[in-house]
């Protein structure tokens, strides 16, 4: 489980203190509960997943997963120039890997600017074929510029290797309820709260609070259509 592997990696660092990968590790726990919906506060554990990647940066400052992640974080918490110069910097100096490609893209993604956010993810396309997370990230951008059909091919194929991820299936239930398919949202909607039942529509509030506020609308108009709850205690009437 995630406490469990946040627990092992505390005791690493109790081993030895200046273990930075462990930090990494930390901050991928922190980073699945928020985009899950398996904590009551998103917002908080971004906080907590970039102060785990500043300690694990003080310890190893080259490390560029490190920095390219603290970029993709930056960009959730809403600091999005910050976020993109140390993505742009990271991609830069590692060109060929296509982590990074995917990290710039998925951020650009997030900051609303999805044609960028193609050009980048075709690049780690090319660079590193069928990486799954790679159609995540496209997914959302198709979604972004309304090329629906594109992102929801993106989200079934991200699916079939992550079939619990809350995001993509957030994103698909939206491009279902633009496409008119309101049944097979709420079918959607049904697999994310059996899975994640802190994820509501307040939860999305919270977790997309630096995002634009048209697109934030858009998107929990769209699930509201599909039948995602308002507020904890209405889903746990039904």
């Amino acid at each position: 489980t995630i406490e469990e592997a946040r627990q092992l990696c505390r005791s690493a660092l109790e081993i030895d203190p200046n273990f930075a990968l462990a930090y990494e590790l930390l901050m991928w726990t922190d980073l699945h509960e928020a985009l899950n919906g398996w904590t009551e506060d998103p917002q908080s554990k971004l906080h907590s997943a970039r102060r785990e990647l500043a300690r694990g940066i003080a310890l190893d400052p080259k490390n560029q997963f490190l920095r390219g992640s603290l970029g993709f974080i930056e960009v959730l918490l809403g600091n999005e120039e910050r976020g993109l110069k140390e993505l742009r910097a990271v991609v830069a100096f590692v060109p060929s890997d296509a982590i990074y490609h995917v990290l710039y893209g998925g951020a650009l993604a997030f900051a609303g600017r999805a044609e960028q956010a193609l050009e980048v993810l075709k690049e780690a396309e090319r660079l590193s074929p069928g990486y799954h997370v790679t159609r995540l990230f496209e997914g959302e951008a198709y979604f972004v510029a309304g090329r629906h059909q594109e992102a929801i091919a993106c989200f079934q194929q991200f699916l079939t290797v992550d079939p619990h991820s809350s995001l993509a299936l957030l994103y698909l239930a939206a491009c279902q309820v633009e496409l008119e398919e309101i049944e097979a949202a709420r079918q959607t909607v049904l697999m994310i709260c059996e899975e994640s039942p802190d994820m509501t529509q307040s939860y999305v509030r919270k977790l997309l609070r630096a995002r634009d506020p048209v697109l934030v609308d858009r998107l929990l108009s769209t699930l509201q259509d599909a039948g995602l709850p308002e507020r904890m205690s209405n889903l746990k009437v039904r």
